[in-house]
């Protein structure tokens, strides 16, 4: 042991040509101790294919991360779903061409039809502005105060397409955390209406509603931290380039959750090539119907029949609320019957 101190302390006080060899001698020494380093792999997350049965009779809710199908519903199931976060707006279920009149300030047994109202659908957008139902109250304080006006539903088709009818309703006070809403058939001037109370929960985007007979809260989303997509038919509006206006279309399509979920899309066939660092860079959008329909076209909209074409070539980034990002793009719109509202689409986690 004295010896190899001695050693290193005579090297190290010799030339500049003697350290160099020492410190030679000690890497060759050491490297000769030293087990032969492997190259590991670069993890690989492999991409998935997805079929989602049947948009036209159910809502499909559907997690990337775990890629499973974590809720489905018929689009009969709710007629309204109202916010669980700060805001106070009432949504329609446009899955089935819901559309809602604003009637003024008249108590329920007033209004009897719906002549005369106008008629608005919510935009797909999820923009505030553009729902149907808009401020049903004094939004400005904590607990709003509703404005007593009374709203005509039109409760939209099933999914054979027959008509549901219409009912009216009044969304009064908010208090306790909970909404409360009374309703009853357009036509009914006697009876007394039915009331539901219907409370808020942040774990949750929206509290659904259906206004089936007395109505009641049925469990349709999944909790905002568990899911990424929703597979639906909905309402938008489409231009007509004949008259150079835009008219409400029902699609079938994608939307994202509305909890800090954004996209982006790029369009130049480039799935494969998309990393997490160029992800990264892209421009998002929270448009709740940023993915919409978009991945396909219709070539015989208007004539009752046609056929869907995919647009492979464009790729979907989304980034949800924990900051992971998925890429995604559509394959097909049938099953193998050809039977079209089968969305399958190939989505992988970068």
């Amino acid at each position: 042991m004295m010896q190899e101190n001695k050693f290193y302390q005579n090297a190290i006080t010799h030339k500049p040509i003697e350290k160099a060899y020492f410190m030679l001698f000690l890497l060759f020494s050491l490297s000769a101790c030293l087990k032969e380093d492997k190259m590991l792999p670069k993890p690989q997350i492999n991409s998935v294919v997805t079929t989602i049965n049947d948009i036209k009779k159910q809502q499909v809710y559907y997690n990337l991360k775990d890629s499973s199908i974590v809720a489905t519903n018929n689009i009969t199931d709710w007629d309204l779903r109202f916010d669980c976060d700060e805001h106070f707006n009432v949504w329609l279920n446009s899955a089935r061409i819901m559309y809602v009149a604003d009637a003024g300030i008249k108590s329920l047994n007033d209004i009897d039809n719906k002549n005369g109202l106008y008629f608005d659908f919510d935009y797909s957008t999820g923009s505030r502005d553009s729902n149907a139902i808009k401020e049903w109250g004094d939004f400005s304080i904590v607990n709003p105060t509703s404005y007593n006006h009374t709203y005509v539903l039109f409760k939209g088709q099933n999914e054979n397409g027959d008509s549901l009818g219409f009912v009216k309703f009044q969304l009064k006070d908010f208090s306790s955390n909970s909404y409360i809403i009374e309703f009853k058939d357009l036509a009914d001037v006697t009876s007394a209406p039915s009331v539901l109370v219907i409370p808020k929960n942040n774990e949750y985007n929206y509290t659904y509603i259906s206004l089936k007979d007395n109505g009641s809260i049925v469990n349709i989303e999944p909790k905002k931290t568990d899911w990424d997509l929703w597979f639906t038919l909905y309402t938008t509006y489409v231009y007509n380039f004949s008259d150079g206006l835009f008219y409400p279309y029902q699609v079938g399509g994608c939307l994202i959750n509305p909890y800090q979920s954004e996209v982006a899309f790029d369009t130049t066939d480039r799935f494969q090539p998309i990393d997490i660092l160029e992800a990264q860079n892209m421009t998002y959008f929270k448009n709740w119907d940023i993915i919409g329909y978009g991945w396909k076209s219709f070539s015989g909209i208007g004539s009752g029949s046609g056929e869907y074409t995919i647009y492979t070539n464009v790729t979907y980034t989304l980034k949800n609320y924990k900051n992971e990002y998925f890429k995604i793009r559509f394959m097909d719109y049938y099953n193998t019957s050809r039977q079209s509202g089968y969305p399958k689409f190939e989505h992988q986690q970068l």
